[in-house]
């Protein structure tokens, strides 16, 4: 795919987009990019990724020139460690966002996955550094299934916007709203507006509307999501009334 982008005035999600046919992960492009000192917003997008990389080490699947798979650096030397998953949340409202305005009513299901319906239409991946008390640096994985129709892996319920909408979308043209998306809400948590984005997540949220079944330690049980920590910890209530937080890998929604 050619990458004819071009940013708006101002913006710094894609101040730079780096194009190549293939390569072993995004986030490995990504990751030489911190190296050389690249600017941030830097983004970096294959066709094809020969080791594409999910949450919890797992693959992600894309078939070659049919989708988005890309990975953007950035700096949030001002945000604290403690407040990391804003990162997270800034990258899932984006891309909810976009899907919104193509026809697509997506949710994020926590901690990392955009869903269409029962269905996973996109991932993210966030790798971040320290430095002292605060970030110093962060990457972001993102696979969005653009015009694959068919899946080999073992993944259970995989979609794309091609399966939601039944036509053809130019990957170029999503990928430029997508990158002016995430920009917008960046510069919303680099402006303090942490409401506004925990608000607009909230109300993205997969499951935030009633008891659905969960399973932890081997354990099932039926729960209401109450809230998201701003740690990145989901909390729920359980029959009994009972509150826990779970952390990335403790706990894994039935569906």
């Amino acid at each position: 795919m050619d990458v004819f982008f071009s940013k708006s005035e101002g913006q710094t999600i894609g101040s730079k987009v780096c194009y190549a046919p293939e390569a072993e992960s995004t986030n490995t492009e990504a990751t030489k990019g911190l190296a050389e000192k690249a600017l941030e917003g830097s983004t970096y997008i294959v066709d094809y990724q020969t080791k594409g990389r999910g949450q919890r080490g797992n693959f992600w699947e894309s078939e070659q020139g049919k989708n988005l798979t890309f990975s953007i650096l950035v700096y949030p030397n001002f945000l604290p460690i403690l407040d990391h998953f804003y990162l997270s949340k800034v990258v899932a409202n984006g891309m909810v966002e976009v899907l919104d305005s193509v026809g697509i009513k997506a949710k994020v299901k926590w901690p990392n996955d955009i869903y269409v319906g029962d269905k996973k239409i996109a991932g993210i991946l966030i790798e971040n550094g320290l430095m002292g008390a605060n970030l110093s640096h962060s990457i972001w994985g993102v696979g969005l299934n653009v015009n694959q129709t068919e899946f080999k892996s073992n993944a259970p319920n995989p979609t794309s916007v091609m399966l939601q909408l039944g036509t053809f979308h130019d990957r170029n043209n999503l990928l430029h709203a997508v990158l002016y998306a995430i920009d917008g809400w960046y510069a919303k948590l680099k402006a303090g507006c942490l409401n506004e984005i925990d608000s607009y997540y909230w109300t993205s949220l997969y499951r935030n509307d009633g008891w659905y079944w969960y399973e932890s330690e081997g354990e099932r049980f039926k729960a209401l999501i109450r809230t998201i920590k701003h740690t990145g910890e989901l909390t729920l209530e359980n029959e009994k009334g009972e509150l826990k937080s779970f952390a990335f890998k403790e706990v894994s929604f039935i569906i």
